[in-house]
């Protein structure tokens, strides 16, 4: 016999099965954020599950959205460029004041 969150399911058909099973994984992937690296890292040895387009394009909008927070943002990028131009000039007028 067969469970799916403690209830028995032997009265499902197959097809019904697997659409629970794909709810569930929905329910997964949306809840913990995974991403299709922490996928294929967590199947292991196991068999790659038949999956939809529609979770596979989940696991895929997640991987960009952890990389896009991994990437500082434009404003960061002026401030880090306006610190190095500062510092340039700085040591520019250093460098005329000894000559």
């Amino acid at each position: 016999m067969a469970y799916i969150e403690g209830i028995p399911h032997k009265h499902l058909t197959q097809k019904e099965v697997n659409q629970k099973h794909e709810a569930l994984i929905n329910q997964a992937i949306e809840t913990f954020k995974i991403t299709e690296e922490t996928y294929l890292a967590s199947k292991g040895d196991r068999d790659e599950l038949n999956l939809s387009d529609e979770i596979r394009g989940l696991l895929r909008r997640n991987n960009l959205e952890t990389k896009l927070l991994e990437k500082p943002s434009f404003q960061d990028m002026l401030k880090k460029l306006g610190k190095q131009s500062a510092q340039q000039q700085g040591l520019t007028q250093e460098g005329r004041r000894k000559l």
